[in-house]
């Protein structure tokens, strides 16, 4: 699907289901660990740490989300089928379509093959890059403070040690209570707000993680090891 966006009528109804569904969570959670506990989004070993500890759970909900969306019905044309129905009624109607394909003998003729469709189809699918922080391994060079690392945070995933100063001790929170919800801005202009609740039993624990990992980062980046 590509074109201009206010013709991709069905994909731009989707976005708000993949912000409701989760990623809006993660933007709360993650603008809570800027407020509260020491990410520094501009910090290229915060941002790794940030994929080292995140990602594959982020990942693990884009997976759950395509699987739920892939077996909802579809209203309207859809007739309340759900898109696996669809596909699979329209293979068994159809046959599944395999678009031939003439050998290639010369694989110079291959490439440019290639590279024409490339370059006939780059205005449906390339466009700006958007400026994304950049990450990068505190460890870069140093196999010793790797090592360490990997070590103490196996140590630290086995024990109920919070560090102090990251605001995940309860004597460190506001009126002794953790926040359950976070306000996150919406709209193109950023002018409205949205509250996202945020499960002290899902999020609080990865805030703790993220606290862990952190702080043994901060230490062996300053240490002589």
């Amino acid at each position: 699907m590509w074109g201009a966006s206010t013709r991709n009528t069905r994909i731009e109804r989707l976005w708000p289901e993949v912000g409701s569904q989760f990623a809006r969570q993660w933007r709360a959670f993650f603008l809570r660990l800027e407020r509260l506990h020491g990410l520094k989004r501009e910090d290229p070993h915060h941002i790794w740490l940030l994929h080292l500890l995140f990602l594959p759970l982020i990942n693990e909900d884009c997976q759950k989300f395509i699987n739920t969306w892939n077996n909802h019905p579809i209203s309207g044309r859809g007739h309340y089928q759900t898109p696996n129905d669809i596909r699979f009624f329209g293979e068994l109607k159809h046959g599944r379509y395999d678009p031939p394909s003439p050998p290639v003998t010369n694989p110079l003729d291959q490439q440019a093959t290639i590279r024409q469709i490339q370059h006939e189809q780059s205005a449906h699918y390339r466009h700006e890059p958007v400026a994304t922080p950049k990450h990068r391994s505190p460890f870069l060079g140093k196999p010793d403070q790797l090592r360490l690392f990997c070590e103490a945070i196996e140590a630290f995933d086995n024990t109920n040690v919070i560090p102090v100063g990251y605001y995940l001790r309860n004597e460190e929170w506001e009126n002794g209570e953790y926040p359950t919800f976070e306000i996150i801005p919406s709209g193109k202009r950023a002018t409205k707000e949205l509250r996202i609740d945020l499960p002290h039993a899902i999020w609080f624990p990865r805030a703790i993680q993220w606290g862990q990992y952190l702080h043994i980062m901060n230490y062996l980046s300053l240490s002589d090891i």
